[in-house]
């Protein structure tokens, strides 16, 4: 077990949403924490070293004495319609800080003992009700294109002696996510739209198991390779609002046609039409165990949460 007691834990994207949660755990946990940031603005108990993905530098003084380097940089995927200068910077956002990132360690004398890259479900692309697994193939749209060229810089960039662990990360269930409040957003007094159908699947996981999860990552020296990082129990989109909304028993639903989604997203609108089942077996066989398995779980810690 690799446990705090003066660990180092730099990360890249620290500051962002994933990243302050994340590290609120390291710290309680004896963790030693730092941020890769582009802000110079301090946070007790956390270093800070600058970088500039977009103009490759690096403070390399953020290598030394480090043992696990977690990359949760990227761009938001879902803000703003995808014109080919968004899909660029959205593209640039992840390949050139993980490229950075491979560049980095090398220069450093790779001491590093673990590499965690966030990835993202988008890998599969719009798949429909087939079962997804971590064996199962590349999808075809921007995203998979997008994933498939990410977690390539991690397979064949980081030195192989280096521990690996990319997390294919679904939907994150939190009232504080863009997720959770897109949906929320939805909702106007007893009315829920929905884009499509609502037939398309949505492999969620809550905010306490991903957390957990990256923990399980730093903890485990055994653990290596790629994981589907999504709860036991994919469901519909429909059925998903309403249970988790379900406190309005008169919820109704109107539903949005794809192409009108087409005419006001643009290309946007594969990533919220896109259907994707994925099955979270192999980082359970590993030996991790979700808290929030199940949507009716969910709906309970939730309606504590909200209420």
């Amino acid at each position: 077990m690799l446990l705090g007691h003066n660990r180092k834990i730099l990360i890249a994207g620290g500051s962002g949403w994933l990243g302050t949660h994340l590290t609120k755990l390291l710290l309680k946990r004896d963790y030693q924490v730092a941020w890769l940031s582009r802000n110079a603005k301090l946070v007790p108990r956390v270093a800070r070293y600058q970088w500039d993905p977009e103009n490759g530098t690096i403070d390399n003084d953020a290598f030394a004495n480090t043992d696990v380097l977690i990359n949760l940089s990227g761009q938001s995927l879902a803000t703003r319609r995808w014109s080919a200068k968004r899909k660029k910077e959205l593209y640039d956002s992840r390949i050139k800080s993980s490229s950075l990132l491979a560049d980095g360690i090398l220069k450093s004398g790779h001491n590093l003992k673990c590499f965690i890259q966030i990835s993202a479900i988008g890998y599969y692309g719009n798949r429909g009700n087939e079962i997804l697994s971590e064996n199962s193939s590349n999808g075809k749209d921007f995203i998979a294109g997008l994933v498939r060229d990410w977690e390539s810089i991690v397979k064949h960039r980081v030195p192989q002696e280096v521990r690996k662990v990319t997390y294919r990360l679904g939907p994150v269930l939190d009232p504080t996510s863009v997720y959770y409040k897109g949906l929320q957003r939805g909702i106007l007094k007893n009315i829920a739209t929905l884009p499509g159908s609502g037939n398309q699947y949505q492999s969620w996981i809550y905010l306490p198991d991903v957390v957990q999860a990256f923990m399980f990552a730093i903890e485990n020296q055994e653990l290596n390779g790629t994981f589907n990082l999504v709860a036991s129990e994919p469901v519909i989109l429909v059925d998903l609002v309403r249970t988790v909304f379900g406190y309005n028993s008169n919820l109704k639903f109107v539903r949005i046609p794809p192409f009108v989604l087409r005419i006001v997203l643009g290309q946007l609108s594969e990533l919220v039409l896109s259907s994707t089942r994925v099955s979270n077996s192999q980082i359970k066989q590993a030996g991790f165990n979700f808290q929030y398995g199940s949507l009716n779980q969910l709906k309970d810690e939730l309606s504590k949460v909200v209420n």
